[in-house]
């Protein structure tokens, strides 16, 4: 362990953060505890979806399909081992990059997979996107204008897209702004106007929470001793806020 400079103290969370070799050694400790972690995870996902209602066998089949058929396609597909089999054979074929082929459209998964990656990437890029560039400054304005209209409006909107199921957003969203007004297409990823109103509707939930953490976080700073000493040496509000 290093010793403190001489009139200092060592907190005692730094002390317990290892340094030099120790951290190369604390970082591959805590992702070799990761290999457990995952496969205990998969293990119970897998158990669940076995346990879940529904035969694969005759979502690929049919309804229509004889016990005969139903029970040669469980065979092929390897539904008629024990789950820890089913699940052994899942794992190394996963570890071989063979992720198995999907029961409703037949194609790999992988594949389909990666073909959707940059899709959600842009997605999720642009939900953070509108998710910040609205909810900070209305937490800012809100934090300012404390226990004014604005506040209230801003806290009482944060209230409202926390409490939306997202599902439901989106239906009322595809309702008004597609059907109705027609301003935006309901599906597809030809052009950016298809990602506006996904890229809303999963950004509510998160524009709420940066309202509500931006608002309460400038509230705690804003009444600090040196933001008081700025304005005393006539900073302007604008550089301090």
């Amino acid at each position: 362990a290093e010793r403190p400079l001489p009139g200092t103290a060592m907190c005692p969370e730094t002390a317990l953060i290892p340094g030099g070799k120790n951290l190369l050694k604390y970082i591959i400790k805590r992702l070799l505890l990761l290999i457990p972690v995952v496969f205990g995870i998969t293990f119970i996902i897998f158990v669940v979806l076995n346990l879940a209602p529904g035969d694969p066998a005759a979502m690929i089949l049919g309804q229509d399909a004889t016990a005969e058929a139903l029970a040669a396609k469980r065979a092929e597909m390897g539904l008629d081992q024990p789950i820890v089999i089913q699940y052994i054979r899942y794992i190394a074929g996963v570890l071989r990059g063979d992720f198995g082929t999907s029961w409703l459209s037949g194609y790999e998964v992988l594949p389909e997979f990666l073909h959707r990656i940059p899709y959600t990437i842009l997605l999720g890029s642009l939900s953070m996107f509108v998710a910040v560039i609205i909810g900070i400054p209305l937490g800012i304005i809100a934090a300012i204008r404390q226990y004014h209209f604005v506040d209230y409006a801003s806290l009482a909107l944060a209230l409202i897209l926390f409490s939306l199921p997202s599902f439901w957003f989106a239906m009322m969203g595809q309702i008004l702004f597609c059907l109705t007004l027609g301003w935006l297409p309901a599906a597809g990823v030809g052009s950016l106007a298809h990602f506006i109103l996904p890229s809303i509707t999963l950004g509510a939930n998160i524009l709420a929470s940066q309202l509500r953490m931006t608002r309460t976080s400038m509230l705690d700073v804003i009444k600090q001793d040196y933001i008081r000493t700025a304005r005393s040496k006539g900073i302007s509000e604008f550089k301090v806020i």
